[in-house]
């Protein structure tokens, strides 16, 4: 129940999103060129990746406590199902290449939710593998479903505070220096913002932040 109620919760704002773009994506029907078939599809290949996406949000938030870090799972857990599949498909189609070049395996790439994506936005592959459409989408929801009965399963595990082991405390306080600085760091930036502007103080504690913009943009 806690962790449906917190997909549920997390979702409505996103799903009020796309179902707000339907009325637009249904012009290209009145305009011609576009079937009510294809529609349906384009519907499908938005809303399962939604779906996906939320459910990698609900597993990394379930295991991690720190806001920062299950926003980083979740990108990541989202970017490597969705383009991983791909990676690992071109990388065994130039492994096992043949005689006329090298040869895409379809077997690899079935779990991402491109592929269906790719699919539906192209007539002619389309009309050449119509039946992995809907497996991919399959696997897509599959996947997503597994990640939600993870999270139900772990979840009470992970409310009960454990002590926490000794090397575990030493990685976190490297982090914690590498994050915010030594003790003398912090001081003098406690000191010279705090009385200034709280929330400044608050904004600028981790030296890291202002690298973030860069790393979504690499990403």
């Amino acid at each position: 129940d806690v962790v449906l109620g917190k997909l549920a919760s997390s979702s409505l704002n996103s799903l009020y999103q796309i179902v707000g773009v339907f009325p637009i994506l249904a012009l290209a029907i009145i305009l011609g060129g576009v079937s009510g078939a294809d529609f349906a599809r384009m519907l499908l290949v938005m809303l399962n990746p939604l779906f996906l996406s939320l459910s990698c949000g609900v597993l990394a938030s379930t295991l991690s406590r720190n806001d920062r870090i299950a926003m980083f799972a979740t990108i990541g857990l989202t970017a490597g199902l969705a383009w991983g599949p791909y990676l690992l498909a071109a990388y065994y189609s130039y492994s096992w290449m043949t005689a006329s070049g090298p040869e895409f395996n379809l077997a690899f790439a079935l779990p991402s939710p491109y592929f269906a994506f790719d699919i539906a936005s192209s007539p002619p592959k389309w009309r050449i593998i119509s039946g992995d459409f809907y497996l991919s989408m399959g696997i897509t929801h599959a996947l997503a479903w597994c990640q939600l009965i993870i999270a139900s399963v772990v979840l009470p595990n992970m409310i009960h505070d454990r002590p926490a082991r000794a090397r575990f405390q030493e990685w976190r306080r490297r982090l914690q220096i590498w994050c915010y600085g030594n003790e003398a760091t912090r001081r003098d930036l406690r000191s010279r913002l705090l009385n200034r502007n709280p929330f400044l103080w608050l904004a600028a504690r981790v030296r890291l932040k202002v690298n973030y913009a860069w790393m979504f943009l690499i990403i």
